[in-house]
């Protein structure tokens, strides 16, 4: 048998990204953004949010880090991503247009959500069930 040394690093964003908090609704703050194609449709495009949890009911929620993902296809991934423009700029979305915003801009903008758990690849994790009015 070996006597390598094995090692394993957690860091405070492991620990943070890792705390399952009670179900409720929470203050979000964005904290990154990006946009990549589609993984499972290329023709369509995918937008990686990071939120920070700044308040809620749970008192081990700042800090907390929780991922999210919109994409533009039609249905129900569309109606998804309005939902969040529409609460992140406080007015509905009730005629066709385009909508265009520097990455940057959305950085530090909060907006609440209800946060529920969810079970992914065999671990329970915080999942944005919906965003709610501020």
């Amino acid at each position: 048998m070996s006597q390598e040394d094995i090692e394993f690093n957690v860091s405070q964003e492991d620990l943070l990204e890792g705390t399952v908090l009670k179900p409720g609704p929470y203050l979000l703050e964005i904290k990154a953004v990006s946009q990549n194609p589609g993984k499972n449709n290329p023709q369509t495009t995918t937008t990686n949010l990071v939120f920070e949890v700044k308040s809620g009911p749970d008192l081990r929620c700042p800090g907390v880090i929780i991922k999210y993902y919109l994409n533009n296809a039609e249905g129900i991934p569309r109606r998804k991503a309005m939902d969040f423009y529409a609460h992140l700029y406080g007015k509905e979305i009730d005629k066709p247009m385009n909508m265009k915003q520097k990455a940057d801009q959305m950085i530090g903008r909060k907006i609440k959500a209800y946060v529920v758990n969810e079970k992914f690849n065999g671990l329970m994790q915080n999942k944005i069930d919906g965003f709610l009015p501020a």
